[in-house]
């Protein structure tokens, strides 16, 4: 009976047992409320991924953004990791608030914490201030609270406000928009909503108001000289057909500081905080590798340094930072470092070893799987240029053979059903009625996911064709004969000859190329 029969192993779904690579760390013990940032879907490696040496990890705070330079970085050596960084303390998702970046509400919030503008959804942490103006600056008004922190509940407290357009051509609006032009000086809206200038600077600002409805008028806390007011039009590009009543400060000097109100005639009113200042952010300094784009030659207040790195490399802080009030940049300016592919996890489940020679452009990692199962891919992995690894991280699958068994021909299966063969099953085979096996009668599966090499042929063959009566064969019977193979008859007694042919020839189809002779008389007189 041909048989199948499973190799010596353990079942396929099991987990095999094998030593990991010594030079591998075992899963970093990480808080729940941290996180590692260089590293895509970290929730699907906690606790579970060994990482090999040389990885560097950048474990943050998983629910609120904190810069870079406060992070803390896990790096493995041969099988141990290396802590850099103070202790992270991140906070629990009780005391964590969420803002949600909306471009409809239309205004600028301010990061008072981390000193920087938010511009997307961020999580932040109990006691962190934001500060909110309109994006429009003077054309808009806010409504709500222009501050609002972040409540021990994991509440925005009070509720984040939003900016309205104020209307330019009705009487019955509420107060008034103001259009701000500054010339010859260099400007920006700080984060509470002051526009400073500097010293020199030509501000003209605008209060929209239409001329036949009444004359408004300016005031200003100011006390140092007063300023010439008059009716414009034309003085915005959206509006040039909406009167204004327009107020200039030339040459504007610190004594000018203060607040501008725009009164109209039914008692509205608007204001714009007008601080005059010559503060200004020290040039940052560049390197070879780092360039710095600044949005105003004077490094004015308000000013931007965006940062980028040469080819090859990457930032390692911040993209840009801000000049704030008191001159001081909002944070300190970043390095340029190579850039690194990402890290290459290890599941214990598949992969006993993972080398990896840099994690630098050039570096190659290596992988190796556990016996019993194979890379579904490539192997051998190259960083490139770009910071990227050259394929996708292999997955260590089962070893199998194909499911079509090779079979010498005129083999059969004791069990043709369609089935998966693993590393180490024998499949036994036998021969069609009629055929004979020769050679080994089975094939293993073998750990490169082949089939052994077939030694084992099927060959026809003819059962003892028996012996004519009174004659007999030159050799002993036997139970079968390989085509090829022959048998010589003769007669036994003197008296009698061979009907035909005295040699039979077993044939490729498993008959003999003749029939038994059979010993007749002689005929007297003949000998």
């Amino acid at each position: 009976m041909h048989i199948i029969l499973p190799s010596n192993k353990s079942d396929s779904t099991e987990v095999p047992r094998r030593k990991f690579d010594a030079t591998l760390c075992s899963p970093p013990k990480l808080s729940p409320n941290q996180v590692v940032q260089n590293l895509l879907n970290w929730p699907n490696h906690l606790g579970k991924a060994f990482f090999p040496h040389g990885t560097v990890l950048e474990v943050a705070c998983a629910k609120v953004s904190s810069p870079m330079e406060k992070n803390i970085f896990w790096r493995c050596r041969r099988g141990q990791w290396q802590i850099k960084g103070q202790a992270l303390i991140c906070p629990d998702a009780t005391s964590v608030c969420e803002y949600k970046s909306n471009p409809a509400s239309r205004v600028n919030v301010f990061d008072a914490h981390a000193n920087e503008f938010v511009s997307f959804h961020q999580h932040f942490a109990r006691g962190t201030h934001l500060k909110f103006t309109c994006a429009h600056g003077f054309m808009d008004q806010l409504r709500g609270a222009n501050r609002v922190i972040c409540s021990a509940g994991g509440e925005l407290v009070p509720k984040p406000p939003h900016c309205v357009p104020l209307e330019v051509h009705s009487e019955r609006a509420g107060p008034p928009p103001i259009h701000y032009v500054v010339e010859n000086g260099a400007h920006s809206i700080s984060p509470d909503g002051e526009l400073v200038v500097n010293s020199s600077a030509t501000v003209h600002l605008h209060c929209f108001y239409p001329k036949e409805f009444g004359q408004p008028r300016w005031e200003t806390t100011s006390t140092y000289r007063t300023f010439p007011q008059t009716w414009s039009k034309g003085v915005h590009s959206m509006f040039m057909e909406a009167d204004a009543y327009s107020l200039t400060v030339s040459m504007a000097q610190p004594e000018d500081s203060g607040f501008y109100h725009c009164h109209l005639p039914n008692h509205r009113r608007s204001v714009v905080h007008l601080l005059v200042k010559d503060e200004t952010c020290a040039e940052l300094a560049s390197s070879p590798h780092l360039s710095i784009a600044y949005s105003s030659r004077s490094l004015f207040i308000g000013t931007h340094a965006q940062f980028t790195c040469a080819p090859g490399l990457t930032l390692l802080g911040p993209s840009s930072v801000t000049c704030l009030n008191g001159g001081r940049w909002s944070r300190f300016s970043p390095k340029c470092q190579p850039l690194q592919c990402p890290p290459l996890p290890v599941h214990a489940e598949h992969i006993t070893a993972l080398t990896v020679t840099s994690f630098k452009f050039g570096g190659i990692a290596k992988f190796s799987c556990a016996r019993a199962f194979a890379p579904n891919s490539t192997s051998i992995l190259h960083c490139g240029a770009d910071g990227s690894w050259s394929h996708p991280a292999p997955v260590c699958e089962p070893i199998s053979c194909p499911a079509t068994v090779p079979v010498p021909l005129h083999g059969v299966l004791a069990d043709s059903r369609p089935q998966k063969y693993r590393d180490g099953d024998v499949v036994v085979f036998g021969c069609e009625r009629g055929f004979m096996l020769t050679g080994s009668d089975f094939v293993i599966c073998q750990p490169n996911g082949k089939w052994s090499r077939l030694q084992a042929r099927c060959q026809a063959f003819c059962r003892f064709p028996g012996r004519p009566r009174h004659g007999n064969a030159t050799t002993d019977a036997r139970e079968y004969y390989l085509a090829g193979e022959r048998i010589v008859y003769y007669c036994t007694s003197p008296g009698h000859r061979l009907s035909g042919e005295n040699v039979l020839e077993c044939q490729e189809g498993g008959h003999w190329s003749r029939k038994l002779p059979k010993c007749v008389r002689r005929r007297r007189g003949k000998i």
